[in-house]
């Protein structure tokens, strides 16, 4: 005589979905907790593999949304060489429909935020203005470190907007470059000039570097072509502090007679 085996009693079907939605509910939750307070760190992990190695945030405190970190350059992974700003840099960044708003700021280089919209193929900026010491170019390595620059970097930026694809760059708005007071291990001159370099956007983006005073004398033009970027220029000395700028000349590029003949890309 055959024994009756009990029945498993049945899961009510509305307890089952209870304890369904309470698992992707815990779920979403520890996602969204991770994504929230994800830390710092996997933003500096990010930035320094995007960058090559030549950008690094040390020290970094707070998340990926709400930071601060010591931003540091380097000749890249490897390298021996590393200048960081003299504070720290603060960031805030918000995720919105066409990518990333991002805020920057530094006590030692901005008077207020420096804020950039990401997306993966632009960037833009708002008006906006920095400054830094040139000495921080150094960390970058060859030929940076080889100049040894001093001086003030400043920095504006008026809408500025670039765009690239595979095949092009399309430039917007306005950025200028102003390096004052700069001097170099290559020349006992205490200050060889100040310059500025124009970035405008347009139909035909175009760079004008440009002398505002000094005993070196510098002066070109770059543009690009397709994705590539050109630069032809020269540069020369006063005729009192020729000897004294012999060698930087001599760095800069191709002697012809007094001038020197830069050329990029």
């Amino acid at each position: 005589m055959s024994r009756k085996v009990p029945a498993v009693p049945a899961v009510p079907a509305r307890l089952a979905s209870n304890r369904g939605y309470a698992l992707w509910g815990g779920m979403s939750g520890a996602l969204l907790a991770c994504l929230v307070f994800a830390p710092a760190a996997w933003l500096a992990t990010a930035v320094e593999r995007a960058s090559a190695g030549q950008v690094r945030l040390v020290n970094p405190a707070g998340t990926i949304w709400n930071g601060s970190a010591a931003w540091v350059l380097t000749s890249g992974v490897g390298g021996s060489t590393s200048l960081s700003l003299p504070s720290r840099v603060a960031w805030r960044i918000r995720p919105n429909g066409s990518g990333l708003h991002v805020a920057l700021d530094a006590a030692c280089c901005t008077q207020a935020p420096v804020k950039l919209q990401i997306s993966p193929q632009s960037l833009r900026i708002a008006a906006a203005a920095a400054h830094m010491p040139m000495s921080l170019l150094q960390g970058l390595g060859t030929p940076w470190n080889t100049l040894e620059l001093r001086g003030d970097l400043q920095l504006r930026w008026e809408n500025f907007a670039m765009s690239w694809a595979s095949s092009a760059i399309t430039i917007e708005g306005l950025m200028e470059m102003q390096a004052r007071s700069v001097a170099s291990r290559l020349s006992p001159l205490p200050d060889v000039g100040s310059y500025q370099l124009h970035l405008r956007g347009g139909a035909q983006p175009r760079v004008d570097l440009s002398t505002l005073r000094g005993a070196l004398v510098l002066q070109g033009h770059g543009h690009w072509n397709n994705a590539k970027f050109r630069f032809e220029g020269e540069a020369h000395a006063q005729p009192e502090q020729a000897t004294e700028l012999a060698n930087l000349l001599t760095l800069l590029g191709t002697r012809r007679g007094n001038t020197t003949m830069i050329r990029w890309g």
